[in-house]
């Protein structure tokens, strides 16, 4: 907001304002700046965050559910929750495609094998 009011105050140039301010572009104040003059200050407070979501933040998204627990539990196919049902589908998933590629890194081993010693 800060850097905003001041380029519209007229309190510097972007170069400047970008140096005094430690922003590494004068794109980015400028379209702050677009920003503030069409949706005022709310405009700024509401902007969403740009780029990749940081690890915190994703971490805070999702609820991991203990698969363990799960499969320890006594409970009926169908007393699980939608959350629940969706991380043992995952977990069947992953121990399907791990057992896929270990019968594929075993036969490429012993194909590797079988070549080594015709020689």
């Amino acid at each position: 907001m800060k850097v905003v009011k001041a380029y519209a105050n007229g309190e510097g140039s972007l170069r400047e304002l970008s140096i005094k301010f430690g922003i590494p572009g004068n794109s980015v104040i400028i379209k702050w700046y677009y920003i503030y003059q069409s949706q005022g200050e709310e405009g700024l407070r509401n902007m969403k965050k740009q780029g990749r979501p940081s690890n915190s933040e994703t971490k805070s998204i999702k609820s991991k559910v203990n698969v363990d627990k799960l499969l320890q539990s006594e409970k009926s196919f169908s007393e699980y929750s939608p959350a629940e049902e969706k991380a043992l589908k995952e977990e069947l998933l992953r121990l399907r495609c791990h057992e896929e590629f270990s019968k594929k890194f075993e036969a490429l081993a012993q194909d590797y094998l079988r070549k080594k010693t015709n020689k």
